[in-house]
């Protein structure tokens, strides 16, 4: 009887000393003791529902899109809206089309899928593209056009693809016209102004001014061998993140020729960042996602944790440390909403920036 007592207790205490979860505990000391919050959504299926997406509109409308997992049909999607995260209205529900992202953008929605892209204002559904594209990078410029990033023609019998381009719209939707001037994807693309689009292919800095329908190579921004897989515009710049969690920056308008060269964010061990590198003195960074929040700059890194700094960059700070690295992340009033699994989250990040300032 003791010896199976005390296999009990050895076995309990090897339980309570593993701390190998990546998930937030705010019952264990070694997390951070802010409030994480689930956000309840209608959802029948329980755990066996997964969050494939989630987007905020510029209206402040949450859309996730989930997929029940063990379907008969191999598929179940569906999408929910709400204004406020306690009403939700189901959109959309399909067992036969295997949708993986979505966004929406002034009450048109879009999702694309293996089965191509469907496209929603308001008069139901209906598919305006055959091939799989990108619903997540599409833009909404002034005057109703659309910009919609699809992935190329298939070359017959391969997986290859190629005459890579965008579907673009000039009257709201009703009618969409096929572009594929490129050789190379779009990695990623954004609006910095009602005027200005910027996007990234192959390592090329591309811009249009009349709201995607054309495009013309930014002058002065050569890349190296670095993949650029993100653009984020804050205040008066344009960030650059690498796949390999390098972080450049240009100014908002990429067609000034006295720009000869991106510059180089480098944070250094004394807080503050430069824009030459020093080997001895500098952080291996490894940034995936930047935002800004009640005047500064996040920069979310893997190794270090949070770099928080000025609009113009002079002053930074290392917050220590951001665990897990969250994934997917939106950004909206004081607050970041992630996905896990079946559950939607949302961290009060002033409240988790003030608690991580005092415990490090």
């Amino acid at each position: 009887m003791k010896f199976y007592l005390f296999i009990l207790l050895l076995t309990l205490t090897i339980i309570s000393c593993d701390d190998s979860t990546n998930t937030f505990d705010p019952n264990n000391s070694k997390y951070v003791d802010v409030s994480i919050e689930q956000i309840d959504y209608p959802n029948e299926f329980g755990t066996d529902y997964n969050i494939i997406d989630m987007h905020i509109s510029e209206e402040k409308e949450f859309f996730l899109l989930t997929d029940l997992r063990f379907s008969v049909n191999g598929a179940e999607n569906k999408i929910q809206r709400s204004l406020d995260l306690e009403l939700w209205t189901e959109l959309f529900k399909s067992d036969t089309i295997d949708a993986d992202r979505i966004s929406s953008h002034q009450g048109s929605t879009f999702i694309s899928s293996d089965d191509g892209i469907w496209f929603n204002s308001g008069n139901g559904w209906k598919k305006i593209y055959d091939l799989k594209g990108e619903a997540d990078k599409t833009i909404r410029t002034s005057g109703g056009n659309f910009f919609v990033p699809i992935n190329g023609i298939k070359v017959e019998g391969t997986d290859t693809s190629t005459a890579f381009g965008y579907l673009f719209s000039s009257d709201n939707g009703e009618t969409w016209e096929e572009l594929l001037p490129w050789d190379y994807p779009i990695q990623d693309v954004i609006q910095v102004n009602p005027f200005l689009m910027v996007a990234i292919k192959n390592n090329e800095v591309i811009f249009s001014r009349n709201g995607g329908l054309e495009w013309t190579s930014a002058l002065g921004l050569p890349f190296s061998d670095l993949n650029f897989i993100k653009l984020r515009a804050l205040g008066d710049k344009i960030f650059y993140i690498s796949e390999e969690g390098f972080v450049y920056y240009s100014g908002t308008d990429p067609s000034r020729s006295d720009l000869t060269a991106l510059e180089a964010i480098y944070f250094i061990n004394d807080n503050h960042f430069t824009e030459g590198r020093n080997v001895d003195e500098i952080y291996t960074t490894d940034v995936w996602e930047a935002f800004k929040h009640n005047d500064k700059i996040y920069f979310l890194d893997r190794f270090n944790g949070i770099f928080e700094c000025s609009m113009d960059l002079n002053d930074v700070v290392l917050i220590e440390n951001l665990y897990p690295t969250i994934y997917d992340i939106e950004y909206l009033d004081n607050y970041l909403y992630y996905k896990g699994g079946s559950k939607l989250n949302r961290l009060n990040f002033s409240a988790y920036i003030s608690e991580m300032k005092e415990k490090y």
